[in-house]
């Protein structure tokens, strides 16, 4: 059987393997990582609030897979922090971001993930953070993960992708 090891990119599993913590952990993709996020910190009647600008198989995972284990998803326009606020209630236990964004591109700035943190924090919520596509930046647009603010490590939980770094893949 060939090893898997040899289908990723090195440099990019290098890049993994320097930075990996304890407390990180590898999955078959990033829906798999996310589904075991959310379905680890959200129960049958739980919800989370989600920007409704998201990845076809994130979207069909929200609206199929999370509401047959009767966990509920509210979507908000954007990635408004207000938005997020206004759209918590008694059940929600998570927000979900996803910065750089697919399928827009936008890139949540520091001073808006600040104010989704102070939400989390205010509301005492998980904020699960989807960063897959945290080295395609444009325009000298910089990333940012929610979890490098104050405080927010312990509330986290980030979800990144082996990905071939842009450089390799533009033309």
């Amino acid at each position: 059987m060939p090893d898997p090891l040899l289908a990723i990119d090195a440099p990019s599993l290098l890049y993994r393997a320097f930075f990996a913590l304890p407390t990180d952990i590898a999955t078959a993709s990033g829906q798999a990582a996310q589904f075991l996020a959310l379905s680890t910190i959200l129960q049958n009647g739980d919800n989370v609030v989600s920007t409704s600008y998201l990845y076809g198989g994130t979207y069909n995972q929200f609206k199929v897979a999370f509401p047959r284990l009767g966990i509920g998803v509210k979507f908000i326009e954007g990635d408004d922090p207000k938005a997020f606020a206004k759209a918590i209630d008694a059940r929600t236990r998570a927000l979900y971001v996803n910065t750089p964004n697919n399928p827009t591109g936008a890139v949540l700035t520091r001073d808006q993930l600040r104010a989704i943190a102070a939400v989390a924090l205010e509301r005492d919520l998980w904020v699960v953070s989807d960063e897959a596509y945290e080295h395609i930046l444009f325009d000298g647009t910089e990333h940012v993960s929610i979890a490098s603010l104050p405080t927010m490590s312990s509330r986290t939980v980030s979800l990144f992708s082996f990905l071939t770094p842009p450089e390799k893949t533009m033309v």
